[in-house]
């Protein structure tokens, strides 16, 4: 009975902290990505992703006919909605794998843990990456065993069942299947049980292909996610962190694998092996460009490696004073973090974006055409109307690069109703407006302002 009782309390502490990690969320700005409604409601309506819409990812929830958009996520309180949902979830799973790993009160530290960290690593954000951890961390937890138990095939099947679906969502669940397979490949007496890991992954992402083969856009789809990746991308679209950036990053995730160092030269065991392979297979996400929301996937298993290396930590009254200015800077930080974040704004869909959507809506009617040139991308969902030409790219410089002439053609062909224009639009230090030449002379030529809204101009055919 008082096991009962324990583990009762233990839940109901777990349901306090998922309610102080939504709480901390909600009391803070709210960060969707445009692309999460922009190339769903594209898809939706018709446009041919990799074809029509140019991106350099998997298709996911983004390009599939079943998408975001399909399944109901057209507001910025659907997507808080999802984020909110991916963060409990995320918690279950990561409660469900401290059963495993601990056989202390200390298996709710983790939990702990990531409720404090979560909203600091942008968990404000909503993208492919504060996704990615639900497919990362079931995938782990059918390899984890409890007690020294012996996997069966079943388990390998279901571990490369969720990161195969992951693969479908981002490319870099790729190297991440092969660094796990590797493991248990040498690991295992019977190679059969590692080679059932690789049947979903592989099953998966031949369908994904096939598909692509099948609606007449494998060309396109390789290019985008394959060699443009490789390429423009890799030498123009990169983005390393800061001096700032990586001192914050070390608190967590420095930590995370100088523990996980120190565990695995205590006792090397196969489940403290594979939390340091989805750690290290988790901050892979950041490699090509480092935000901190591209570190969401490796975040719960660096607070799982930390929570067993404060529960095995020895009683060195310096490891102790360490771990107590640890503790203090981090706290000092992610409260700093709250003061700065706090409100209710939503990014991309704030009062700038309502004013430019009434503009729009009063030169053009829905299913026209319309351009967002360097502002607005999510102008088309919630004005209803569709890119000229039918074709869409966002307008950072290293798409452009590739696709300005595509763009361009789509605007002489299918002349928009409304041009919406930033010309100051700047990222990464590059002025967008220098990347894309040829269609700031076809516009200007061709429109004329009859407005502005915060430096926006309102554009209509001369």
């Amino acid at each position: 009975m008082g096991k009962k009782v324990n583990k009762m309390s233990i839940k109901k502490i777990l349901g306090i902290i998922i309610l102080l990690n939504i709480a901390g969320l909600l009391a803070i700005n709210f960060f969707p990505y445009p692309e999460n409604f922009v190339y769903p409601y594209l898809t939706s309506h018709g446009l041919i992703p990799y074809k029509q819409i140019f991106d350099q990812h998997f298709p996911g929830l983004l390009f599939f006919p079943i998408n975001f958009y399909s399944l109901g996520m057209r507001t910025p309180e659907d997507a808080r909605f999802w984020l909110l949902a991916t963060v409990v979830i995320n918690h279950i799973l990561i409660f469900l794998l401290s059963g495993k790993l601990f056989k202390s009160k200390w298996y709710i530290l983790p939990n702990l843990l990531y409720a404090v960290f979560q909203p600091f690593f942008e968990g404000y954000v909503l993208w492919i990456d504060s996704i990615a951890p639900i497919f990362l961390l079931t995938g782990a937890y059918f390899l984890i065993t409890k007690d020294k138990e012996e996997l069966k095939i079943r388990h390998y099947l279901l571990s490369g069942l969720f990161l195969g679906i992951g693969i479908v969502f981002k490319q870099i669940f790729l190297p991440i299947v092969g660094l796990v397979f590797i493991y248990l490949f040498l690991k295992e007496k019977n190679k059969s049980k590692a080679l059932a890991f690789l049947i979903f992954p592989t099953i998966l992402t031949s369908l994904l292909f096939i598909y692509m083969k099948g609606r007449g856009v494998w060309d396109d789809f390789w290019f985008w996610t394959v060699k443009f990746n490789a390429t423009t991308f890799a030498k123009f679209g990169r983005k390393y962190p800061s001096v700032g950036e990586l001192a914050k990053t070390s608190l967590v995730f420095g930590f995370g694998l100088v523990s996980w160092v120190y565990i695995i030269l205590k006792d090397w065991s196969h489940n403290k092996v594979v939390l340091g392979l989805f750690l290290v297979g988790g901050l892979m996400f950041a490699y090509a460009r480092f935000d901190f929301v591209h570190l969401q996937p490796a975040l719960p298993f660096a607070v799982l490696i930390i929570s067993l290396f404060l529960e095995k930590v020895p009683k060195n009254k310096y490891l102790l004073k360490g771990i107590g200015v640890w503790v203090l800077i981090t706290g000092l930080i992610v409260i700093r973090f709250y003061k700065m974040n706090v409100g209710n704004s939503v990014y991309f869909f704030g009062d700038k974006e309502a004013k430019l959507s009434q503009e729009v809506e009063k030169y053009a009617k829905p299913g026209e055409s319309v351009f967002a040139f360097a502002t607005t991308p999510a102008i088309y969902p919630m004005t209803n109307t569709l890119p000229s030409g039918h074709i869409f790219v966002f307008d950072f410089p290293w798409f452009m690069m590739e696709a300005q002439t595509r763009v361009l053609l789509g605007l002489e062909s299918d002349p928009p109703k409304v041009v919406i224009k930033d010309d100051n639009a700047i990222i990464d230090g590059m002025k967008f407006i220098d990347y894309m030449q040829d269609i700031n002379i076809y516009i200007e030529k061709k429109y004329k302002t009859v407005g502005t809204i915060d430096g926006i101009k309102i554009m209509i055919p001369r």
